[in-house]
């Protein structure tokens, strides 16, 4: 302060109006931060954006069967659920004691649903995703061997590569109406759907999608324009196959080890068929 005497009173004025604002501030603002959060639900690890006061849950700490999102931890709506965050491109270890899990709850704040999140729940029996959910990523519950009835939203219209893979119990699949395409392997190993009817507005399937899994019998929709290779591979119970009206390509190893499979409807428009079909 003694030296503030020499001071003309525009250099007091300055130091004095930026005490204040330290004063006040207290510290630098911080638009994202990692926190961990303690409930009664447990223990939850999150990413903060206190730029619009919400979060993404990380991780969970607990012991009920009932993995329940909340919709706020710590003030933060909960918009986005990440279960598998980081340790490669994911982290298995981001539930606790994830075999005592048999059933999930998941608010209608959420938008987004990463990655992995739910996957290998060996013990979860249903799931529904609210239809504020606007996006889910891979593998959203692949490995959870118990899951036997799943509904997706009407807004998730591209299904994501292994989204089901290896649900084996899996029988009943809700999706929207409006779905456009299935990703690679997102049936793979689904060994208790024994039928699926494909949504007549669905024009592409990647590879793999229904290889490995129960399936008797399926109609492919004539809206259907692209179809990968392996598609039925190892359905070792399918028997009846009809495509769409209008494929042009029958393609690799499009009905391997179909060793039960009867009759294939195949089109005119057909004209070209992989050797290893």
């Amino acid at each position: 302060v003694e030296c503030m005497k020499n001071w003309n009173k525009p250099h007091k004025l300055i130091w004095l109006t930026l005490l204040c604002f330290l004063i006040v501030i207290g510290k630098p603002s911080v638009a994202y931060a990692a926190e961990t959060v303690d409930s009664k639900d447990g223990q939850w690890e999150i990413i903060a954006d206190y730029n619009k006061n919400t979060c993404t849950v990380t991780k969970w700490k607990g012991s009920s069967t009932l993995l329940k999102i909340p919709s706020k931890i710590d003030g933060l709506k909960v918009t986005c659920i990440d279960l598998a965050h980081w340790s490669g491109r994911y982290d298995w270890n981001n539930i606790n004691e994830r075999e005592k899990i048999t059933a999930i709850s998941i608010p209608s704040t959420v938008t987004s649903i990463e990655g992995g999140s739910f996957y290998n729940l060996p013990n979860l029996k249903k799931a529904v995703v609210p239809n504020t959910v606007k996006e889910i990523g891979d593998s959203l519950f692949g490995y959870c061997t118990s899951l036997t009835e799943v509904t997706l939203p009407q807004s998730i219209t591209e299904i994501p590569n292994s989204t089901f893979s290896n649900c084996s119990s899996l029988i009943n699949v809700k999706l929207s109406s409006k779905v456009k395409s299935f990703g690679h392997s997102v049936f793979y190993g689904c060994k208790a759907l024994k039928t699926y009817k494909i949504p007549s507005t669905v024009t592409k399937i990647d590879f793999d999608c229904f290889a490995e899994s129960g399936l008797k019998k399926i109609t492919i929709p004539s809206t259907v324009k692209e179809i990968n290779s392996k598609l039925f591979r190892g359905c070792e119970s399918l028997t009846n196959v009809k495509l769409p009206s209008n494929l042009t390509e029958i393609t690799s190893s499009m009905f391997a080890d179909c060793k039960t499979l009867k009759s294939i409807t195949i089109p005119a428009s057909c004209k070209d068929v992989s050797y290893d079909a």
